[in-house]
């Protein structure tokens, strides 16, 4: 064979592939878990008892903190949500006191105007007297104001009684008015004989009383009952120690007439 002076090529041998990231990985975990097991098994009791201990703790701890984290998310969240419905709130709130306001003046405005036509045109109904005249009692009930009253109503008692002490000689029977509509009314009752002397306070022993009730209506919806009682007190006149002359007499209200009388007895002024 021909020698040609060439060197014979020689055979370089193959780099082997260097492992991967992940196979690496893999051997470590494997390698791990072998050297776990054969703690594992290697472990007495007691070690066993306290890593199992150990493995519970860390796992009630990760459970804590996973839970804690959840309700602080959800408190954010219903916080966030609360923050938006207290804000509507508020403003249906401050809508609904407005409207309200409203309406209460809107309320007050035709209270107010109703209390001015009533206060101008309602009917008004007021007792005049009673009077003696003749031995007889006169009781006039007059109408007052720019409307009609469309009903009225009154029931009332005539008496006799001691004076000034008002022990009940006689009574009469109760005395009925109804009228509907009503203009007025005026109207005369029988009494018992009624000495002239007992028309003078200086020489009074009896007296005439009348009590009952009334009740009208104004015109506009409204009633008004009313409570009268009338004593009749002698006439009489006298001076007063402060100077001047009073002269007085007829009907009073029944709760004037204590006061009255310890007027006439001062000699004062009315």
């Amino acid at each position: 064979m021909e020698n040609t002076g060439k060197p014979a090529p020689t055979e370089t041998p193959a780099t082997q592939a260097r492992d991967t990231w992940w196979v690496r990985f893999i051997r470590y975990a494997k390698r791990k878990m072998d050297e776990r097991a054969t703690k594992k098994q290697k472990e007495t009791p007691s070690d066993k008892a306290a890593r199992v201990t150990a493995n519970a703790t860390v796992s009630i701890a990760i459970f804590t903190v996973v839970s804690v984290a959840v309700s602080f998310g959800t408190y954010l969240i219903l916080k966030g949500q609360l923050n938006e419905m207290h804000d509507g709130g508020i403003d249906t709130h401050n809508l609904a006191v407005a409207a309200g306001k409203q309406a209460e003046a809107a309320k007050d405005q035709a209270t107010l105007l109703r209390q001015q036509v009533v206060g101008a045109m309602s009917a008004r109904v007021a007792l005049s007297g009673p009077e003696l005249t003749n031995n007889r009692l006169r009781i006039v009930w007059i109408k007052q104001g720019q409307v009609d009253s469309p009903e009225f109503n009154a029931s009332f008692q005539i008496g006799t009684a001691t004076f000034p002490n008002l022990k009940p000689l006689w009574r009469s029977q109760v005395y009925v008015v109804k009228l509907k509509p009503f203009y007025g009314f005026k109207k005369e009752y029988e009494l018992p004989k009624f000495p002239e002397k007992e028309q003078k306070l200086d020489t009074q022993r009896l007296t005439i009383t009348v009590k009952g009730q009334f009740e009208y209506d104004n015109g506009f919806g409204d009633k008004f009952p009313q409570q009268f009682c009338a004593i009749y007190m002698g006439s009489y006149s006298y001076f007063a120690t402060s100077g001047g002359q009073v002269n007085g007499g007829g009907f009073i209200g029944c709760e004037d007439l204590k006061d009255r009388l310890a007027q006439i007895s001062r000699r004062e002024l009315p």
